[in-house]
């Protein structure tokens, strides 16, 4: 498992689909610094239709908040929840599967592997260490953008701490996000067994990352709840991964427990599935 796990993390850092985030991300807060980094002027002034100056405004008057670009570690780790960690998760994990099946790696690894089943289980240890990466590149990107915009517009940055005593269930949320992650690279990682395709597992990413899947489910249930009077009580959002945590970990609709409960079924499940179908399903 161990010389697995090592090919496949000296093969991820060689895989170019693995750095594609970071430049994604880089570019989308380029564009926001170059909407946002305005330079607040000593006196502002505004103008009436005519182009006659109305109101000059004191700096002294502007709220001391608009004085701070503030960032806190909510912001700089909010990237966990909004579908964007996953869907280049997905990404990066199935150009990474099939590469190495269509590359021969599979074929050579089945005579040299003394069981095949390490190979999913490796991935899914693999998508954890992408998941690692992916938060920290993203706090990183998002501070020293948050540093430019402050720079640009004039301003002082400010942290902006979490309430006191919510630490602890920040961090276990943040564990609990990245063991939603996982669950979902299990998920793929089945679906690779399966179908060994490339297109089905990146559509297959592109509909859960952008929620699409959760509300196609949500439909069919609530169409048999409403056509056939089936499962009246039944509430699909508590099995749906991604809807138990992207409103943050305030929110009533997060319940750390069933959140942690779902994430061992779903990994536990596609990853045993997974791994059976590694070991007795023949290479191609």
């Amino acid at each position: 498992m161990i010389k697995v796990l090592k090919t496949d993390l000296f093969r991820l850092f060689r895989t170019k689909a693995f750095y594609v985030f970071p430049i994604f991300v880089t570019v989308i807060l380029v564009l926001e610094v170059m909407l946002s980094g305005v330079k607040i002027s000593d006196e502002p002034e505004v103008y009436n239709e005519d182009g006659n100056v109305t109101v000059s405004i004191d700096i002294n008057e502007i709220p001391s908040e608009d004085q701070y670009e503030q960032f806190g570690i909510s912001t700089l780790l909010g990237v966990v929840t909004d579908g964007t960690l996953l869907m280049f998760l997905g990404i990066a994990l199935v150009i990474f599967a099939t590469n190495e099946s269509r590359n021969g790696f599979v074929k050579t690894a089945a005579g040299c592997v003394q069981d095949k089943g390490y190979m999913p289980l490796s991935k899914i240890a693999v998508s954890a260490v992408i998941v690692v990466i992916y938060i920290l590149e993203f706090a990183v990107l998002r501070f020293v953008f948050t540093a430019i915009t402050a720079a640009i517009s004039g301003r002082s940055l400010q942290y902006v701490s979490l309430p006191r005593g919510d630490a602890g269930k920040f961090a276990g949320y943040i564990l609990l996000c990245i063991l939603v992650h996982i669950a979902f690279s299990a998920m793929l990682m089945l679906m690779h067994e399966l179908f060994r395709s490339r297109a089905i597992g990146i559509v297959w990413i592109f509909l859960e990352s952008t929620g699409l899947f959760a509300r196609l489910v949500s439909a069919m249930v609530m169409m048999l709840q409403t056509w056939f009077k089936i499962l009246p009580d039944f509430n699909i959002s508590k099995y749906l991964l991604m809807n138990n945590i992207s409103d943050g970990y305030a929110s009533k609709a997060f319940n750390p427990v069933t959140v942690l409960v779902m994430c061992l079924v779903y990994t536990g499940f596609a990853g045993g599935l997974a791994v059976w179908m590694a070991k007795y399903k023949d290479v191609r």
